[in-house]
């Protein structure tokens, strides 16, 4: 069995995957529409997303 601070860590991980590959994509088209190939991507949110999720899970898995 998972510990809750791992099943939390990959609660996290699954969304800030898609938030990241949705932030990849929507980069990408924008570069594309600009013509460019220099794509505009703030990995701070990524990992603020990481965290504000792991935590906010932890501290639901620790209700139980």
């Amino acid at each position: 069995m998972l510990s809750k601070e791992q099943r939390a860590h990959e609660l996290a991980m699954m969304i800030t995957k898609s938030f990241t590959d949705t932030s990849m994509e929507l980069a990408k088209s924008d570069a594309e529409d600009a013509g460019t190939t220099k794509m505009n991507i703030d990995e701070n949110t990524s990992l603020d997303l990481y965290l504000a999720t792991y935590q906010s899970a932890l501290a639901k898995l620790n209700l139980d």
